[in-house]
């Protein structure tokens, strides 16, 4: 993607959010189904679909990788899906997607949590009383105010 494109791709990120106090960036254009929104953008001629979270972290932290690696998910450190910070989001694969997933929702089914703590225990070789652990002291997130 050539620097013209990436800087009025992010011009049209940050024409469509407004900031809010706590720091998210949040999107107001609409959102789909799931609660995720999804931007088109022309790229090599071609019509792109992708989420504005996803679009604004690979662009404001320039991860250019990121747009043909769909094994790859940019997660919501705020838990807040109407945001595009880039500050509020980090990099992971499905497992480190679900295990976040675990850790922040306490509403999250014990099989599901059973599941997944055996593939991460499996993926990074760490005993599983040590990420059970973790799973009760983890601090849940601070959800921001409506808005």
């Amino acid at each position: 993607m050539d620097i013209k494109t990436q800087i009025k791709l992010r011009r049209k990120i940050l024409r469509c959010i407004t900031k809010h106090e706590s720091g998210c960036w949040i999107w107001n254009k609409r959102s789909r189904s799931k609660g995720y929104a999804q931007i088109s953008f022309q790229l090599d001629g071609r019509t792109r679909y992708t989420s504005p979270h996803r679009l604004a972290y690979i662009l404001f932290r320039n991860r250019m990788d990121l747009m043909t690696d769909k094994k790859m998910f940019v997660c919501h450190k705020c838990d807040n899906k109407d945001c595009v910070n880039p500050n509020h989001m980090f990099v992971g694969d499905w497992l480190e997607n679900a295990m976040d997933d675990v850790l922040r929702n306490p509403k999250v089914s014990k099989g599901f949590m059973i599941k997944i703590t055996e593939l991460y225990r499996k993926k990074h070789g760490i005993h599983k009383s040590v990420i059970i652990r973790r799973l009760v002291n983890a601090p849940r997130p601070i959800k921001p105010h409506p808005y």
